[in-house]
């Protein structure tokens, strides 16, 4: 978690040179998802309306609600973790999608650390 808020820092130091718009994005709200807590906490830091470095309009729903908001171009993408990888599914290639999969592979790393040291 202190890695994806050091990354935050990161993008918001672009953001004071760039502004960036928020981006709206969906999260499938499966059991995977709801049962792992770094992903959960790092996209809810990521979308907190009061952190003024956020990145994310996040939107949490079913697959079906997903693939109808992207169709409509109401998100640029969307993420679903199935055993415990995330997949992220978007309709084209811009900053926007980059930085959601830059981001979603920085959690994951995170996760897989944490993982790997809890081992130990």
């Amino acid at each position: 978690f202190l890695y994806v808020t050091n990354n935050m820092m990161a993008f918001s130091n672009i953001e004071n040179s760039e502004k960036l718009d928020i981006i709206n994005i969906a999260i499938i709200e499966n059991e995977e998802f709801k049962n792992n807590e770094i992903f959960k906490e790092a996209f809810k830091t990521l979308s907190d309306e009061n952190n003024k470095d956020r990145l994310f309009n996040l939107k949490l729903v079913t697959e079906e609600a997903a693939k109808e908001l992207l169709e409509k171009d109401e998100i640029v993408g969307y993420m679903i973790l199935e055993e415990n990888n995330p997949k992220i599914v978007v309709n084209s290639s811009g900053i926007n999608e980059t930085i959601l999969k830059l981001v979603t592979e920085e959690i994951n790393q995170t996760a897989r650390n944490s993982t790997n040291y809890s081992r130990r």
